[in-house]
């Protein structure tokens, strides 16, 4: 059996999981840090399926969610899942696209004037 084609393992795909990934690791909790690891190179993202990284809290909340999921009518469900594909489309180019802002200089880095300011920023 062959595996179905993903969006997620194409080169575009890979760089928005990688960003998810950075901007996760900056949260706090039991997702922060595991996306921590995943941006160390500790873990994969596929890991949080085997892997009992999660607190009680979070996998409830994971389960309020399922169960959202299937107390949705069928014809709801059904138009989430027509739009799958192109909403997970949109997610990996928003991902893919995004930069990092540049960190702001240091107050006595010499771009900056004499009031700390970065002068070109006036």
């Amino acid at each position: 059996m062959t595996t179905p084609a993903t969006p997620w393992r194409t080169d575009e795909g890979r760089k928005a999981m990688d960003t998810r990934m950075r901007l996760l690791a900056r949260e706090t909790g039991d997702l922060g840090e595991f996306a921590r690891d995943v941006v160390a190179g500790r873990l994969r993202p596929r890991d949080l399926l085997y892997s009992s990284v999660l607190s009680e809290d979070t996998v409830g909340a994971l389960r309020s969610a399922a169960d959202a999921w299937h107390a949705m009518p069928e014809a709801e469900r059904a138009a989430a899942i027509s739009a799958a594909p192109a909403t997970t489309a949109a997610e990996i180019a928003a991902l893919a696209a995004y930069s990092e802002p540049e960190p702001p200089k240091p107050p006595d880095h010499p771009d900056n004037d004499d009031r700390g300011y970065l002068s070109d920023a006036w």
